[in-house]
């Protein structure tokens, strides 16, 4: 086989494709199956719950930690559903090439749980759901990139391309009171954390070991403050 075709094959952004096959089935799900077999509205927070929708009662009271990671992957409306998904289409399929489909799949993840965790300890025990904890953390990382490499063109451009995305992004942030805003927060302090904590291929040796290592103590001392809070103030909901 060509090496040059073997090389294509192998840069293609496979975990973006995963992650968008993931929301796109499930939403389709939500609109036109749920409603006839479930008797949720394709829109109600009910729907969301059962789907799997940050809902701190649930982690608390029954111990669904999944919940942790399921809401990155549902969304609530179709104007919900196709902006974040444009999004992850097209910051997602650079960052993948960028960094790899591991580190690309961590950040992405790790972003939305981060996210998800700072939503369960302050957002007041409100249901919430989106791939907007994950976005919000590409969007750091993206950032991330410009200040270790603030001499690449490649990054500049990059980075200038995705503007507008942002841009709307923050605009619904602002607009919208139904958006999770500590969770948005959440995922962008994550993927900042993250992105400094997996480095770039190839070029690690920016990314001193006591940035690393402070960036991992980050991350955990994140979670624990959210788990603390969380269950500490749940009486207050």
């Amino acid at each position: 086989m060509n090496p040059y075709k073997i090389n294509r094959w192998k840069r293609k952004p496979y975990m973006m494709y995963l992650f968008l096959a993931i929301q796109s089935i499930i939403f389709a799900y939500m609109q036109f199956i749920a409603p006839l077999t479930t008797g949720y509205p394709s829109e109600s927070w009910g729907l969301v719950v059962m789907l799997g929708g940050m809902y701190p009662q649930a982690i608390i009271e029954q111990g669904e930690w999944w919940r942790f990671i399921t809401p990155i992957f549902i969304h609530i409306g179709w104007t919900h559903f196709v902006l974040n998904s444009v999004t992850l289409y097209f910051i997602g399929e650079q960052l993948e090439e960028l960094y790899g489909h591991l580190r690309f799949a961590l950040l992405y993840l790790g972003a939305g749980i981060l996210g998800n965790f700072v939503s369960f300890a302050f957002n007041g025990g409100v249901v919430a759901a989106g791939a907007s904890t994950s976005l919000f953390g590409l969007f750091a990382a993206l950032a991330i990139l410009r200040f270790f490499f603030p001499e690449n063109y490649g990054v500049r451009q990059l980075a200038s391309q995705f503007l507008l995305l942002i841009a709307l992004n923050l605009v619904m942030n602002v607009f919208d009171s139904s958006v999770d805003m500590h969770g948005h927060l959440g995922g962008a302090i994550g993927g900042a954390l993250l992105a400094i904590l997996c480095g770039m291929p190839r070029n690690m040796h920016r990314y001193k070991l006591w940035m690393r290592t402070l960036a991992a103590i980050g991350v955990l001392a994140l979670v624990l403050l959210c788990l603390y809070v969380g269950f500490t103030y749940y009486k207050y909901y």
